[in-house]
């Protein structure tokens, strides 16, 4: 099944640098220089090389008389491929004249290709875990058809962890990576790419690399617990569709407010921790589209309104967050955070742990249910700590807890008895209602291809990491 979805080889021509690095080569007689206002100056003798970075080589025989300002080149490889290198600047120059320039997104195409032309489209991923993920895995979003999550590693490009593949019309594409992106964003923190795509019709190809993003060098973290298996996968299929329909209903600026969720994540002080956090809550209680004067009352009243939308029980919050202290008694959890946002906003702040875990924790459990992510394995702890495993237990998890109870009410609490065939694991059938998408093996079905050693010797389940298991 997975050679359906395989992606072709690039098949480019490479060459070994001055410092013995393998990058993509392409070469060409002449090229067009074009500034913004389209002055154009003439290339000769181009060369092109391509890996994490975009670089070129070429001779220009006339001076240039103006400011240096960015530029895209354009010209014709030899293989045929249509090539334009956007976001270029000089960075070297010989006698008064530039002779070598860097880019920051390079586009190759080949033939032609209409908005409405079917076409196979693969947008790689670097720098994130997919090592507990199934080698593919199929998205399943109101929007989205036919939308594949795939493994995968390049020998030529060595971040890449996988790709998405989708088949579209090209006109629908854009909008799809662009949700994903925001989307992959929000998970991994900023620290992935998705800078590398191939788009293959009958008579086009298309591919587009970028250089690596700000955030790519930065140690992978992710906002969620990726060791738990399909982690990626569940997380997409949990948000896309809230994720559009908040985009589509264009209240809150929701791509912003990813930002800021993932520069949350990355932030090792308190003080700008707090200040991210009051942020997000600007960004949660505000109607992008209007402007209006932001005063105490109306924020504690958009930020109630908020809650009871998110259907949070306000008492219950209450009385948690007197409960470890973080609020005294004197104040509700509302008037604290209102106060703290006050503070904050305006440099009063007197910074303190039970401060900060108060504001990260509230904002991310808001995010959480805003985007309709449920799961214990994906709740983005800030501070892995006891008072926020307590939240998280007792505001996300306690009502996914109550539905698998209701649905495993005769058998709940019971081990469940496991066979190993050929290393895999098979599940009993009475488990589960409904016999779709079960893989049959005489009177056992498997679920997930597991390996045995991840359970232990007694090759024992409990039943709700088998409710887990089952997609």
């Amino acid at each position: 099944m997975i050679s359906e979805y395989k992606c072709p080889d690039f098949h480019f021509n490479t060459i070994v640098d001055e410092f013995n690095t393998e990058k993509i080569f392409f070469e060409a007689d002449n090229a067009k220089l074009i500034f913004s206002d389209e002055e154009t100056y003439n290339l000769s003798n181009i060369k092109l090389y391509i890996l994490d970075d975009i670089k070129l080589d070429f001779e220009l025989n006339e001076r240039i008389s103006r400011d240096y300002d960015k530029f895209n080149i354009e010209f014709e490889s030899s293989e045929g491929w249509l090539i334009n290198i956007e976001g270029c600047y000089f960075t070297f120059f010989e006698n008064m004249y530039p002779v070598s320039a860097e880019g920051l997104n390079v586009k190759l195409i080949k033939g032609q290709c209409s908005n409405d032309t079917p076409v196979r489209y693969y947008k790689f991923i670097e720098n994130l875990n997919l090592s507990n993920e199934c080698e593919i895995n199929e998205v399943k979003c109101t929007e989205l058809d036919n939308l594949f999550l795939i493994k995968h590693k390049n020998d030529f490009f060595k971040n890449i962890d996988g790709y998405f593949y989708i088949t579209d019309s090209y006109n629908n594409i854009k909008d799809v990576f662009s949700n994903l992106y925001f989307l992959l964003k929000y998970y991994s923190a900023e620290s992935a790419s998705m800078r590398i795509s191939y788009c293959l019709g009958d008579d086009f190809e298309k591919i587009e690399i970028g250089l690596p993003s700000t955030y790519s060098n930065f140690k992978y973290e992710s906002c969620f617990y990726d060791t738990y298996r399909n982690t990626l996968f569940d997380f997409l299929n949990s948000s896309y569709d809230s994720y559009v329909g908040l985009k589509n209903e264009g209240i809150i600026d929701v791509n912003l407010l990813i930002h800021y969720l993932a520069f949350l994540k990355r932030e090792r002080y308190m003080e700008v921790e707090l200040l991210i956090s009051a942020i997000i809550l600007e960004v949660l209680t505000k109607n992008h589209k209007k402007i209006k004067d932001s005063n105490e009352a109306k924020f504690a009243s958009d930020l109630r309104k908020l809650i009871k939308k998110l259907d949070l029980d306000f008492d219950k919050l209450d009385e948690f967050f007197k409960g470890y202290g973080v609020v005294c008694d004197s104040n509700t959890f509302l008037s604290e955070i209102v106060k703290a946002r006050n503070d904050i906003v305006h440099g009063n702040a007197v910074v303190s742990l039970k401060l900060c875990y108060l504001m990260t924790t509230f904002v991310n459990i808001l995010a959480l249910k805003l985007f309709n992510i449920k799961c214990a394995m994906y709740v983005p702890l800030i501070k892995r700590n006891e008072f926020t495993h307590e939240f998280l237990e007792q505001f996300i998890l306690s009502r996914d807890d109550e539905e698998v109870e209701e649905d495993t009410r005769e058998i709940d609490d019971q081990p469940i008895e496991v066979e190993e065939i050929n290393g895999k694991l098979y599940l009993p059938l009475e488990l589960f209602d409904s016999e779709e998408d079960i893989i049959h093996k005489g009177d056992k079905f498997r679920l997930r291809e597991f390996e045995t050693k991840e359970y232990g010797e007694d090759c024992e389940l409990n039943l709700k990491m088998a409710r887990f298991v089952k997609q």
